[in-house]
């Protein structure tokens, strides 16, 4: 469209400057430094006798779409297009992001089985895979906790030889705590 705004400039850049106005038939607009005439400019009158009201609408339209009114618009829409072509690029930049996020969590919940290529299928059982993760997160995070309580705790000599030459901290201590087990 922008072709056809660079022809529609092109043309109100070139008429008799505005403002125009109604002149019952007739448009009126300001006289140009050439034109040596009193008052107003003569910008067009219609010719049809007959239809009255007619070249009256006429003159109205004309008026109205004067050259600074025809500019004005003609910015207002290229501003809005390229508002639009940015809008354009953010949803295709999002919809690429989207996209990516949507493969890694599928691949994080070996959810291959659930998805198409075309990233439709059972999203519901993924999410639920998800939330899984999390839960499963939460609770190596506290396991691993209690684990660190075992070893730091007062009751055990970390450099004490327990016999065996396996770990300092006795393993069935480290397995009940990764168990949930205080003891």
């Amino acid at each position: 469209m922008t072709s056809n705004l660079d022809t529609l400039r092109k043309i109100a850049e070139a008429a008799t400057p505005g403002p125009w106005h109604q002149a019952e038939t007739g448009v009126l607009g300001a006289r140009e430094d050439w034109d040596l005439g009193k008052g107003p400019a003569r910008i067009m009158e219609a010719q049809m006798p007959w239809r009255r009201e007619r070249m009256e609408a006429n003159a109205k339209h004309v008026a109205t779409f004067d050259p600074e009114t025809v500019l004005a618009l003609l910015s207002r829409l290229e501003q809005a297009e390229q508002q639009r072509d940015s809008a354009r690029e953010a949803c295709k930049t999002l919809a690429e992001v989207l996209s990516k996020h949507s493969e890694w969590i599928v691949e994080a919940t070996d959810s291959q089985d659930l998805i198409g290529d075309d990233g439709d299928g059972d999203w519901d059982v993924v999410w639920d895979r998800v939330a899984e993760l999390g839960e499963g997160k939460r609770k190596a995070e506290q396991a691993v906790a209690r684990v660190r309580e075992v070893c730091e705790s007062d009751s055990y000599d970390m450099h004490k030889d327990y016999g065996n030459g396996e770990l300092a901290v006795p393993v069935d201590s480290i397995t009940n705590a990764l168990d949930g087990d205080q003891a």
